[in-house]
């Protein structure tokens, strides 16, 4: 059901499918921000028109728009990206998209 996401030095990023009832609203929002502060990492999410938030922007997060179902791009970046990687799936109640 999921596929490894791919790593690169402190670089992780992979497709996930948001599972959130309410897409990025304002709950997950304020979980991804609280999450981003736990982490070194650099959080970015893209939704699949090439808009890119980080996870301490709330605001630009919300302005994603992200839909229940919608793919998004997360990409972390740091010392410890691949904890951030599976901290922002499990909020996003998403699963990595295979290939």
């Amino acid at each position: 059901m999921s596929k490894t996401p791919r790593s690169l030095s402190g670089r992780v990023e992979g497709e996930v499918i948001i599972h959130l009832t309410e897409g990025l609203s304002t709950t997950p929002v304020r979980a991804l921000y609280a999450l981003s502060r736990r982490f070194e990492s650099d959080i970015e999410i893209e939704t699949v028109a090439g808009a890119v938030a980080g996870a301490r922007e709330v605001f630009n997060l919300l302005l994603l728009g992200a839909a229940a179902g919608e793919r998004v791009i997360v990409r972390c970046v740091g010392p410890d990206a691949r904890a951030a990687f599976d901290a922002v799936v499990a909020i996003l109640g998403g699963d990595q998209v295979d290939g």
